[in-house]
This record gives C-alpha cells, sequence and structure tokens, in this order.
C-alpha cells in the first residue's frame, strides 16, 4: 500500500501570524528513536494547545475539512496542536513519530498520522528544509507559509536552521483520531 504524503495551502500569511501570536513558547528537549536512541534528537521552543479552546475552533475546523476530503479514515484532529519554533542551529534527527518507551525501540503509543503546518515563509530563515524519505527518493515539502501537510508512516527530518526563526505546527494523530 503506498503512503500517505499530500499538502496544500490552507491558510494565509496573515492567519499564520494569528496562529504564531498565540505561543507561550517554552524549552523542549525531544528525544527520538530511529536506529538507536538519541536523548537530544531536537531541541526547540514549543507550546501544546490544547483543542478545548474556542479560540483555535478556526484553525481545527479548516484542517480538519481538508482532511475530510482525503478519506483517511480520521474523525477528529486530537487534542492538541504544537506550535514548535525553530531557531538557528535547530534540528529534527531522522524519525517516524511514534512515542518510544526506553531506549530499546518499543512503541508506547503508535501515531497513525502526522499534520504539520507550514507558519513561517522560506524566506525567513535558512536551513531547516522538512524532508520525507519516500518510495521515489527524498521529498523536500514546500517551505510556503500557510502549506499544511499530512503524512503516515514515513521517515523524516528537518534539517539544521542556519539563520532566521522557523515556525510550524504539529498535530499527532492517535488511536483516539481514528473511526472506528
Amino acid at each position: 500500500m503506498e503512503k500517505t504524503l499530500i499538502e496544500k495551502k490552507l491558510f494565509s500569511k496573515e492567519e499564520c501570524e494569528k496562529i504564531k501570536s498565540y505561543a507561550n513558547l517554552k524549552v523542549r528537549v525531544v528525544p527520538i528513536y530511529h536506529n538507536e536512541y538519541d536523548g537530544q534528537g531536537s531541541r526547540m521552543l514549543s507550546d501544546s494547545l490544547e483543542w478545548n479552546n474556542p479560540k483555535y475552533d478556526w484553525v481545527y475546523n479548516r484542517i480538519k475539512d481538508w482532511i475530510d476530503t482525503l478519506n483517511l479514515n480520521i474523525d477528529n484532529l486530537g487534542w492538541e496542536m504544537v506550535l514548535c519554533h525553530y531557531s538557528k542551529g535547530c534540528y529534527f534527527k531522522p524519525h517516524i513519530d511514534d512515542v518510544m518507551r526506553g531506549t530499546e525501540g518499543e512503541i508506547e503509543r503508535k501515531r497513525y498520522f502526522t499534520i504539520g503546518v507550514q507558519l513561517s515563509d522560506k524566506d525567513e530563515y535558512d536551513g531547516g528544509e522538512l524532508q520525507f524519505e519516500t518510495a521515489d527518493g527524498v521529498r523536500t515539502m514546500k517551505q510556503d507559509v500557510g502549506y499544511v501537510w499530512i503524512a503516515d508512516k514515513h521517515l523524516h527530518w528537518v534539517n539544521e536552521i542556519t539563520s532566521g526563526i522557523r515556525w510550524s505546527i504539529q498535530i499527532f494523530l492517535e488511536q483516539d483520531a481514528m473511526k472506528e
């Protein structure tokens, strides 16, 4: 079965600025596991924004309406969006988005899909390309402000930011987001 990797422009630059204004950023260190465990897989600033705040309904509805057109058996967008702020030196090593337990690569929580929103335009930073390993080779996602993507089990990474700031959203869909 072919893997899912789809992107589409859904938000304007002004809407992306509004989304960024919601952030109350905190340092976040994200351990990753792919072939080996790395307790310092990435370091960035981020904020987890729960969907139960009516202020975010317009973001949820815009993404959910698009997702519904894709027929991917998705019921909802989980319980939060993670607003990410990558500055110079930030990166993400190659990984798959499951939540791992310990250092042995055992899956604690399976993620069925990840949705991302590009909140910065490509001229606001250097480096920072989001790349996916596909059957056809490496695919670099669009770096234009307002693009949204959805992917399932692809190995992916973010190259190091060499200058500027890259903003994005990640939404992780686990079992509770899938239709029965």
